[in-house]
Formats: structure tokens, C-alpha cells, sequence
């Protein structure tokens, strides 16, 4: 899952900043897929995952739509 793969990245001393991209915009430049994705951007599909800074997933949008939510 994401949040595994940012706290891999992180343990072996890869900054936030980079393991968020490593997770989002280089995959999808390396599979050169639809261009809508991998940014936070207007035009572009709101799937986002929110975490905090234990990289903790509080919440998940698919296409803008909350999906998951820690909250109750």
C-alpha cells in the first residue's frame, strides 16, 4: 500500500518529498499513462490519499469522493 511503501522509503533515509513523488508522478511518466493523473492540479482525477506525519492514512478520495476516513 502507499503509506508501506513512503514509511519503507523513509526508514532507509529518503526524504517525504521524494517518496511521495517515487509513489505518484514517476510511475505514471515511466508507464506514460493517462496525464491526468499523479498531480494535485485542476483537470486532474482527485484520487488522493491524506495521511499524517507518521504516514498514517486518515483519508482516501477516489475521483474527489472520500472512500475511507479514519474519522467516525
Amino acid at each position: 500500500t502507499a503509506d508501506r511503501l513512503v514509511r519503507t522509503m523513509l526508514g532507509v533515509g529518503v526524504s517525504m518529498s521524494d517518496a511521495i513523488k517515487m509513489i505518484t508522478v514517476n510511475p505514471v511518466k515511466m508507464m506514460n499513462v493517462n496525464k491526468k493523473i499523479g498531480k494535485i492540479e485542476k483537470g486532474y482525477i482527485a484520487d488522493l490519499c491524506l495521511f499524517d506525519e507518521n504516514v498514517n492514512v486518515k483519508k482516501v478520495f477516489k475521483r474527489g469522493i472520500i472512500v475511507f476516513s479514519e474519522e467516525k
